[in-house]
């Protein structure tokens, strides 16, 4: 029987599962491996001496040894690109034959750059379950045929079409949830799914945007069956009696109809908290009455910028301001936690930081403000608007594709950046006057990680699933390391 593992860096992944479903279904055999990358994750949190403190990697590498796979699986996106580099050179190396596949949005843009690497095997493009089979079983060498969107290397030699494809028939997948629970059971506290593939925005940082330029919209963005969906959480809530659902689609109340229905549905057979991700310009009064009394506990969407023209031209985002303000007013009137994403990059000034707490204050505060650095991602429009306007060079371009800039961040330490990020973060905790005269007075906190985790204590999210399983990941691995 063909073994074939998967590897992640310790964070559960969908497409791993959706994957490791498809190939059992074929009668692999499939194990998975969790490196927990402890103080050590890109782009987030680093600690370089509990990193070394707390390595598993020598761990990790008796347990995939001793399970002696023939083909290991890598779902790479830019932020764990070294990180999967890394391993695929350590394994090939102590683990004869084996071959070395990698997927995901980073080699998807990416595909000959990556194959070309010396330890890489094969590189699907695109969304996988309908491929990786079949490119499996050339790269143990019982089939000649590549599916399209499947480059497979061998002496040397690079054949097949980096065509990205997209799975038609996602009623036909369901994620293989056991990969993950049954090894790593702390996983299973709240359970991750989504009720679509794809999404009918292209905002010019997120990979979306690239997916854009090669499928049509109406084929691109598909719903499931609402019917599947219940039916899967309706098995899982049986098996792992999960405490709360993250639906983790791009955005959960594009269709109206279907969420009604689903809703409906999930209120009478799951009837559990539940959180998700939507468009402010789709929210009215209707849709949040039905989330509410689905059981939504919190929602997340985007603001990014006060400005509405650099929303619009820069991130190519269309909401405006009363949108916006109307969105997390509705949220609070009905008692649901709202969480609101900002982006600061290298043309974000004080005024901008003044304006965007004069108006949340002038209008409503969202629960919590959350703050990300810009992320120049290959293949996303915002590194275009970038390099055509001075921000980064040519040979910062040359880096993010070998995945050498942390995160695709080009600027973790400006400390003009770093104030702002806090005082937005602060300004759902703070009076805007006290803000305002922290931000005159340049005052800045020694670390962004450590306040957004002093902030998240001072008022906790319901049902927070990103927080709870990086919280649950650290506790269950720091145990193995204190009692093996």
């Amino acid at each position: 029987m063909i073994k074939a593992a998967f590897i992640s860096n310790g964070y559960e992944s969908l497409g791993i599962e959706f994957l490791s479903f498809a190939l059992k279904k074929k009668g692999l055999d499939v194990d998975l491996f969790v490196d927990p990358s402890l103080f050590n994750e890109s782009g987030f949190w680093k600690i370089n001496f509990l990193s070394k403190l707390f390595n598993y990697e020598r761990s990790l590498l008796k347990e995939i040894k001793k399970y002696a796979p023939d083909i290991v699986c890598f779902s790479v996106f830019s932020d764990n690109y070294l990180w999967a580099l890394k391993w695929a050179f350590v394994l090939k190396k102590e683990i004869p034959n084996l071959k070395v596949v990698f997927g995901g949005i980073h080699p998807t843009v990416l595909p000959y750059d990556v194959v070309k690497k010396e330890n890489v095997d094969c590189v699907i493009c695109g969304e996988g379950e309908e491929v990786v089979y079949e490119a499996i079983l050339n790269l143990i060498g019982v089939s000649d045929e590549i599916p399209r969107g499947v480059l497979i290397k061998k002496e040397g030699k690079i054949s097949g079409e980096a065509i990205p494809i997209i799975t038609k028939k996602i009623d036909d997948y369901y994620p293989d949830k056991s990969i993950f629970y049954s090894k790593y059971s702390f996983y299973s506290k709240s359970y991750l799914t989504l009720t679509s593939r794809g999404c009918p925005f292209f905002c010019s940082y997120c990979a979306n945007s690239f997916y854009h330029n090669l499928f049509k919209k109406s084929e691109y963005y598909r719903l499931r069956n609402p019917d599947n969906i219940i039916y899967e959480l309706e098995t899982a809530l049986s098996a792992y009696n999960y405490e709360a659902v993250h639906f983790t689609d791009e955005v959960f109340n594009v269709k109206k109809d279907f969420l009604k229905y689903l809703i409906l549905e999930y209120r009478k057979k799951i009837s559990r908290p539940f959180s998700c991700y939507v468009y402010p310009d789709l929210v009215d009064e209707d849709t949040v009455k039905m989330l509410k009394d689905g059981g939504c506990v919190k929602v997340q969407f985007g603001v990014q910028t006060y400005y509405e023209d650099k929303r619009r031209k820069v991130y190519n985002r269309f909401s405006s301001n009363s949108k916006i303000a109307n969105a997390i007013k509705l949220f609070k009137k009905y008692d649901i936690f709202v969480v609101a994403d900002h982006i600061v990059d290298e043309e974000t000034d004080e005024e901008e930081i003044k304006k965007l707490i004069d108006f949340y204050d002038e209008n409503s505060f969202p629960d919590l403000a959350e703050v990300f650095f810009i992320r120049y991602y290959p293949g996303s429009k915002v590194l275009d608007y970038a390099f055509k306007k001075g921000i980064i060079k040519e040979e910062d371009i040359v880096k993010i594709k070998d995945g050498l800039i942390d995160g695709g961040i080009i600027n973790t330490k400006d400390k003009k950046l770093l104030r702002y990020s806090q005082y937005i973060m602060l300004s759902s905790f703070l009076k805007a006057k006290t803000v305002k005269f922290m931000l005159k007075k340049k005052l800045l906190f020694s670390s962004n990680i450590f306040l957004r985790i002093f902030l998240r204590i001072l008022k906790p999210i319901p049902f927070d699933f990103n927080t709870r399983q990086f919280v649950s990941r650290y506790f269950f691995f720091l145990k193995k390391f204190v009692f093996k």
